[in-house]
């Protein structure tokens, strides 16, 4: 190309830029021109439309012809491309370059941040010593290098894995287990679970045959991460007598008895321990326990527990339990256990049959005056309210009966949680009771869970005018016995914890006072 027309090319405007470049030898004018060209064709680069600048160059530059083209300016263009941040160009295309120094520009392209297209070409680049590599990673390219370690044979695997370890990279390490030959991969691993990778171990378990799966669940289990063995326990297997009583202590106890085949070992005391199996009762702990914090039950005598049946049956129980044996320490008569069906609560009472509304009364309040007229406060147990309704003929019946009453309810449903304490509120003046309850829109597992309760309401889309429940149509011994036994255990359960409770709150007291 003559001089005059690439002067021409670069600006025609510019006659000082022309009257400069006519004193410069043609080299240094090509280079000039070709500076401008690579600078003009990076400033169209949009980043939405391209991954990066050597994505966007490769694609609108044919640089295979253009390096023909300037066979002499080989270095420059390597080194203008770098400068305007495409150096990845340079080293993709590296087979098309003349007369590179390729430990130069791979150090080059790794100081401007381009060092994962020195690995990613990495058999492209000649003579590459040790310090190339000890400088990718210096950079913080371990992880690519851990991807391409067929790429570099006299790598230090241990020196890489070393670092990746102390940066807390897991990913790179196990993804590639089964590339890295010349480490100690027992020393390794245990370095992985000592610093914080078990979890990654677990689920890459397949990877790693010879890992001791007791003191990998073990270690998670001491990074509160039990959860996550309870999930992946089905890819666990010898898990020793430590694993059960950490999954234990931790309220996981389910998970261990449900797999009683992954655990080897185990004590009689454990095999033999009682665990609740049905979802459905283990869900009611958390929200009794609940209940239980907002009630003075050292100072409240109830002698009489009326279950709202179909669904408040099994909570019902599980609260008569307890109340008997807090009364029972007082030395007071345990409470006497009514079940009465509520209505189906959300039809108001002003569109209910008048004739059998008053029958529904009538019958609440003579089952209640047979049963605890001299009763002189109860505990009405039910699985949910929302409006209330459903429980009305109760409390009727109770305040026909003079008899003093609260109410306990697993969930009670809102629109919005933020306004269930007012809510609350509204439903304790409408129905004349305290209501305890947990603070929760969820409509408990147990409600209308009709198989393990044993027992159904009749009607139950509508007001029965029979306050009595009927054996469910799929009842199943079998579902009722595992419901009562669970029943029986939690029970026990929150009893323990009940007594732990006050004992911790009275030690505060006296230590307060000291």
């Amino acid at each position: 190309m003559k001089n005059q027309e690439i002067i021409s090319n670069i600006n025609k405007k510019d006659s000082a830029l022309g009257d400069i470049l006519v004193e410069e030898n043609e080299e240094s004018i090509e280079n000039l021109a070709i500076g401008k060209r690579l600078e003009e064709l990076l400033d169209e680069y949009d980043p939405e439309e391209y991954y990066d600048r050597a994505t966007f160059t490769s694609s609108q530059l044919d640089l295979k012809n253009y390096l023909k083209e300037h066979k002499n300016s080989h270095q420059f263009i390597a080194n203008k491309l770098i400068e305007l941040w495409a150096g990845g160009t340079v080293a993709e295309h590296l087979e098309d370059f003349n007369n590179l120094n390729h430990i130069e520009l791979a150090n080059r392209l790794i100081d401007e941040g381009d060092g994962e297209y020195v690995i990613d070409n990495f058999e492209k680049f000649q003579n590459l010593d040790q310090t190339v590599i000890d400088k990718l990673i210096e950079k913080g390219h371990d992880w690519e290098l851990a991807y391409s370690l067929e790429k570099f044979p006299t790598i230090d695997q241990e020196s890489l894995i070393a670092r990746l370890i102390a940066r807390q990279h897991w990913s790179p390490i196990i993804s590639n287990w089964e590339k890295f030959k010349d480490i100690n991969k027992e020393k390794i691993l245990d370095e992985l679970m000592q610093n914080g990778a078990a979890e990654e171990i677990l689920e890459n378990i397949k990877k790693f045959p010879n890992v001791d799966h007791a003191i990998l669940a073990n270690k998670l289990i001491d990074e509160n991460k039990e959860g996550l063995v309870v999930n992946k326990i089905e890819k666990l297997q010898k898990l020793n007598q430590a694993v059960a009583d950490k999954l234990v202590a931790k309220g996981k106890g389910e998970s261990v008895f449900d797999n009683i085949d992954r655990f080897e070992n185990l004590n009689k005391e454990t095999k033999d321990k009682e665990h609740i199996k049905l979802r459905e009762i283990k869900q009611l702990e958390n929200p009794i326990k609940e209940i239980i914090k907002q009630m003075d039950l050292e100072n409240t005598n109830y002698d009489a527990i009326i279950g709202d049946d179909a669904s408040g049956r099994i909570p019902a129980l599980i609260f008569n339990e307890i109340i008997s044996k807090i009364n029972k320490d007082k030395k007071i008569e345990k409470p006497k256990l009514l079940f009465i069906a509520g209505q189906f609560a959300g039809t108001s009472y002003n569109d209910a049959d008048p004739n059998a509304f008053r029958k529904i009364l009538y019958d609440t309040n003579k089952h209640i005056s047979k049963n605890i007229k001299d009763k002189k406060r109860a505990l009405i147990v039910t699985d949910t309210i929302n409006t209330g309704n459903s429980l009305s003929a109760m409390t009727k019946g109770l305040q026909g009966n003079k008899i003093e009453y609260d109410i306990a309810s697993i969930s009670f449903l809102g629109e919005y949680k933020q306004n269930l304490e007012e809510k609350i509120k509204e439903t304790e003046k409408k129905l004349g009771a305290k209501i305890f309850s947990n603070l929760t829109t969820v409509t408990p597992r147990i409600y209308r869970h009709y198989s393990i309760a044993g027992v159904r309401k009749e009607n139950a889309s509508k007001y029965s005018a029979d306050i009595m429940s009927k054996r469910a149509d799929d009842f199943a011994p079998a579902s009722v016995a595992r419901a009562r036994k669970d029943i029986h255990i939690l029970s026990k359960q929150l009893l323990s914890w009940y007594n732990n409770k006050n004992s911790d709150e009275e030690i505060k007291t006296k230590n307060s006072k000291k």
